[in-house]
């Protein structure tokens, strides 16, 4: 996850670059690869809090409890429609 962060900001800092480069750019889509850029910290953050939770309850890797994600079977609230 940390390595997709550091991906899109190196991607975003490029593009910014070469947006400041260019006359006459939208500032539309600097606020926008600003906002990408924020995204993926926010995301990064999110994934630390979990990490630190697992790491500070013991969790593994093997655990199902935490299998969620792109190969898991677990399904989520909000995509079946379920209200909490």
């Amino acid at each position: 996850m940390f390595e997709r962060r550091d991906a899109v900001r190196q991607s975003t800092d490029a593009i910014e670059r070469s947006l400041f480069e260019t006359a006459g750019a939208d500032y539309r889509v600097a606020r926008a690869v600003a906002a990408i850029r924020r995204t993926a910290d926010c995301a990064a953050s999110i994934a630390e809090v979990g990490v630190r939770r697992a790491v500070r309850e013991g969790v593994s890797g093997d655990d199902p409890a935490v299998a969620i994600g792109p190969d898991s079977d677990a399904e989520s609230h909000v995509t079946n429609g379920a209200e909490e």
